[in-house]
């Protein structure tokens, strides 16, 4: 029986699997779909590849954690294998593609944007740039309070949200500007900085999560519909296959960030006593269900039908 099931591989599951696995946790990784990756999928037909979710990546300083996982894996030892992405953001307009988008030469241009919106860009940006505690990390320690991502550009030119904002919280994030919080975004386009350093990866967007995925127990074609608490915890149900039991069940994305203490290792001697099991707390993010989480029970282990990936 696992230590850990973590629901959902993708980005975000798929690393704090890898992460609790060094940390000597016996996890497994439970996946819906039949490929793993989930908003960074790519499909493969007729020779094609075709990123499904994200096309692209910021440079490290917007996305420290990824790229020291790509690092890791030495997935950028080949230059080639995450090259730049030549005019990453274009804003559709006027029947045509504006380019440069994102980056300052798009201040002269145009990037899609008339005179008023390109000013009101520029004074945007600098408002950003004297904002505090700007941490994609920390997002709630944001000067910005309960202000959402339509609060924080309703004083600019309407252009300005239409045509460069919405797009960008939409088409990256799925966010509503009017629901969602103005600190993550903020926070996440200061760190971002010009798409003139934007990314991609060679041989699909996947490429992260297949990797870690090779080195993890993970499950796919395991959708998990229902968990439910019982007098011993918690169960997984999935139309897959049996319900599944483990120690503790994380779905994801959280709202925390999981740590855990593995189970001390027997080396000789007397069994360790039952108290002796893995630990798993959070750092302090709200979380509005019971914690610790509780213990995985009932049903019987998965049946074959689901495929694992290694």
């Amino acid at each position: 029986m696992p230590d850990v099931v973590v629901v959902g591989a993708g980005p975000a599951g798929l690393a704090t699997a890898h992460t609790l696995a060094r940390a000597g946790c016996a996890v497994r990784v439970l996946e819906a779909a039949d490929a793993v990756g989930g908003r960074m999928r790519t499909l493969r037909a007729d020779g094609c590849l075709i990123d499904t979710g994200a096309e692209m990546l910021p440079s490290a300083a917007g996305y420290p954690a990824t790229w020291r996982l790509i690092s890791a894996f030495g997935l950028d030892a080949d230059p080639d294998a995450v090259p730049r992405v030549r005019g990453a953001l274009a804003v559709w307009r006027g029947g045509r593609a504006r380019p440069h988008a994102g980056r300052p030469l798009g201040l002269l241009t145009g990037a899609g944007l008339p005179p008023g919106a390109r000013l009101d860009l520029l004074r945007f940006q600098t408002r950003l740039n004297r904002m505090r505690d700007l941490d994609p990390d920390h997002p709630e320690r944001a000067p910005l309070g309960m202000a959402t991502v339509a609060d924080l550009v309703r004083r600019y030119h309407p252009d300005l949200r239409d045509y460069l904002v919405q797009p960008i919280a939409a088409g990256f994030f799925g966010w509503d500007l009017d629901h969602a919080a103005a600190g993550p975004f903020a926070a996440h386009l200061k760190a971002s900085g010009s798409t003139g350093g934007w990314r991609t990866y060679r041989d699909g967007m996947d490429t992260l999560t297949r990797a870690l995925a090779a080195r993890l127990d993970v499950v796919t074609g395991y959708p998990v519909t229902r968990v439910s608490t019982t007098p011993g915890g918690v169960r997984l149900d999935s139309p897959a296959a049996p319900s599944s039991r483990a120690r503790r069940c994380w779905p994801y994305p959280l709202p925390w960030r999981p740590r855990c203490a593995p189970t001390p290792r027997r080396t000789s001697g007397p069994s360790p006593p039952p108290a002796a099991t893995p630990r798993c707390s959070a750092s302090p993010w709200s979380w509005t269900g019971p914690w610790p989480p509780p213990v995985c029970g009932g049903g019987s282990p998965p049946s074959s039908r689901p495929r694992r990936t290694r």
